[in-house]
């Protein structure tokens, strides 16, 4: 059973998740069937073990929960089946119970149904005192909030209401919020693929949107999750002229952090990087590479950009490295050190010592900076692949070329062993070797050859370096280059 839907699901829950759920299902007003409890307990008990798993082939698993009969797999798959429904039901209801206040609600609309108003009025005052940070997306918020007038605004006609009531008001007004947000943030969505993936996603009512949100008296011109969603999608439609849109956004965000989730901060600040990129592509001006670092910067300091209280090691290593390039030594040192603890302890070690190594080699501690990569555990492809750059730039530019020529045979090798990298990569990097030893024998041969044939060699990798591509690294081997 190891690789079937259920225990795939089951594999998911954590050790709560899995308590709860057992209790779940020996409820009888979900579940009724001896079987299902059984197979349900049994799974509990083996699947979060790994050394345990040969307790899940199939067989195995039917004698517990049939001791008496012969294997059927028909019967098998029909109680999984059930067990897997029950586990479906209990993610939707689990998540629900998150959304405490539309829970709330709902329990409203059925007091008032029920004429329960003594018991609807307490449960009122405890949706009035609910916590509204637990919205990962705003316009949840501004549909609960619908929901919310729009339920007061029934009750107050259920019990003969003839005079003027602020509820109906407050629920158009909401549900003008949610559809104004949600569209925006829908067109922000598809304007960015039609530029990522060049797919034809068509935005519609956008131009008459921003009229309105343009006019004097719009009631929701202001309000902040629109005006930025908005400056959002003016900027990506507008592409090289953004930068306006980009900078208003930029100081928006700023000035209404507490407006959003951390989740949604980051789905916008990403939008501004790629903004960044995207410029920095076209120009190649250091002013974009200085905006994504400032970005990163403040991500970093307010931790936006952590999951489950941990700084992703891809973040910590991008942060750091473009810092590093910028020539900001003293900053990324300090981050460097003062983020190391909040990586994923598997990987802190790892990415703590390629960056201190490229750090080092930029300040041209070299001595030091291989010291350094030694320390580099290679848990994944990347932090190999990293470190082996690095080292074989320390090699070329300390005029070691026994080291380099071995380092890129044991790196050529490498690469075609990975089976983690796609061709192209793999390509990139091959380029790369090829490239570098090339340039490194030419460097090596200044010193004997004659400049005439030292020219004619230099012109002809100049011609292997203009029909090479893509090169990792390009730039500083255009510059080892140039610098012959």
């Amino acid at each position: 059973m190891h690789k079937t839907k259920l225990v795939t699901l089951f594999q998911y829950l954590d050790s709560r998740e899995t308590t709860r759920f057992l209790d779940y299902v020996h409820s009888p007003f979900y579940n009724k069937h001896a079987e299902v409890k059984k197979l349900c307990a049994y799974l509990a008990k083996y699947i979060p073990n790994p050394k345990r798993q040969h307790r899940l082939e199939k067989e195995r698993v039917f004698k517990h929960v049939y001791p008496s009969k012969k294997f059927d797999g028909n019967t098998l798959h029909s109680i999984s089946s059930k067990l897997l429904s029950l586990l479906h039901d209990y993610l939707v209801i689990t998540a629900h119970e998150e959304k405490h206040n539309q829970h709330l609600i709902k329990i409203l609309a059925e007091l008032r149904q029920r004429k329960q108003f003594k018991d609807y009025d307490a449960i009122l005052r405890k949706v009035e005192r609910g916590d509204e940070s637990s919205y990962t997306d705003i316009e949840d918020l501004y549909w609960e909030k619908f929901s919310y007038h729009k339920e007061l605004d029934v009750n107050f006609i259920t019990k003969g209401g003839r005079t003027y009531n602020e509820n109906l008001q407050l629920k158009n007004d909401f549900l003008d919020l949610f559809f104004i947000t949600k569209k925006l943030k829908v067109a922000c969505d598809m304007v960015s693929r039609n530029i990522v993936i060049g797919s034809n996603y068509e935005y519609r009512l956008v131009d008459e949107l921003f009229v309105y949100l343009e006019q004097t008296n719009s009631p929701y011109g202001e309000e902040p999750t629109i005006k930025i969603y908005a400056a959002v999608l003016k900027m990506l439609l507008y592409g090289e002229k953004g930068d306006e849109e980009y900078f208003k956004v930029k100081e928006w965000l700023v000035e209404h952090q507490a407006t959003f989730s951390k989740l949604e901060l980051k789905n916008i600040y990403d939008y501004l990087e790629n903004h960044c990129i995207q410029r920095y592509n076209k120009t190649a001006s250091e002013q974009y590479l200085k905006e994504m670092l400032d970005i990163s910067k403040f991500l970093v300091k307010h931790e936006i950009n952590f999951v489950d209280g941990y700084l992703s090691d891809g973040d910590y290593k991008n942060i750091g490295t473009s810092a590093i390039n910028l020539g900001d030594y003293e900053w990324a040192a300090e981050f460097i050190e003062d983020y190391k603890e909040a990586l994923i302890p598997q990987y802190q070690k790892s990415a703590y010592s390629l960056l201190m190594g490229f750090l080092l080699y930029a300040k041209k501690e070299y001595g030091v900076a291989l010291q350094a990569l030694h320390n580099v555990v290679f848990t994944n492809y990347t932090y190999h692949i990293g470190a082996k750059m690095i080292q074989l730039k320390i090699y070329y530019e300390i005029n070691e070329g026994e080291a380099l020529y071995s380092l890129t045979d044991a790196f050529r090798n490498y690469l075609k062993r990975n089976k983690q990298l796609t061709e192209d990569r793999r390509v990139v990097y091959y380029n790369f070797i090829n490239l570098i030893r090339r340039t490194y024998k030419l460097k090596e041969s200044k010193e004997y050859q004659s400049a005439e044939k030292f020219n004619k060699e230099r012109q002809k990798l100049e011609v292997l370096f203009n029909e090479t591509n893509p090169i990792a690294s390009k730039t500083w081997l255009v510059e080892m280059f140039e610098a012959l």
